[in-house]
């Protein structure tokens, strides 16, 4: 392919001359670019519709954003407790529906009361599977204390947080 693109770039670039050298190049290759942008968020848009048009070999339904739960599901905070150094998020992924339920590419953040992202520690869950017509508890872990997570947003969405904050959990020591 790369072939194929060097030779329509020397194409495009013979009838170029002089000052128009620089702009031509930055025409084609731009062009190029942007081209190959396109080819690729077409293919990962493909992938994502095929994985959700597919039955998958348990027959569970993907959900790989917020609007796909409408009908079927729900997520809700569950509980914001900490352990030192770090707060944990815990949402309620509430199945509704007759098959199971694989949450796929779950993009969990907390926003600070400052505003700021906090992104979820290494190891956390990208996938969970939801039996039917049943509650599965995902867990989520911050670098941030629990009195400071203002927001928890799932994908684009932003969770209702609990009325009453759960107390932090502090180690205790034996005397």
């Amino acid at each position: 392919m790369s072939r194929a693109l060097t030779l329509i770039a020397m194409f495009a670039l013979s009838g170029c001359s002089g000052d128009f050298w620089r702009g031509c190049t930055s025409t084609v290759v731009g062009k190029t670019v942007e081209t190959t942008k396109e080819v690729t968020t077409g293919v990962a848009e493909g992938i994502e519709e095929g994985r959700k048009a597919g039955k998958s070999v348990d027959g569970a339904t993907l959900v790989a954003s917020y609007a796909d739960l409408e009908g079927i599901g729900a997520v809700s905070v569950h509980e914001v407790t900490g352990v030192p150094g770090a707060a944990i998020v815990v949402l309620a992924l509430d199945n509704q529906s007759d098959a199971p339920l694989r949450f796929s590419g779950l993009e969990v953040t907390v926003l600070d009361k400052d505003g700021f992202v906090q992104r979820a520690g290494t190891g956390a869950l990208l996938q969970i599977t939801v039996p039917p017509r049943a509650k599965e508890r995902g867990e989520f872990r911050f670098a941030v204390s629990p009195d400071e997570v203002g927001t928890v947003r799932l994908w684009e969405e932003d969770l209702t947080m609990p009325s009453a904050p759960t107390p932090s959990v502090t180690p205790q020591v034996a005397e």
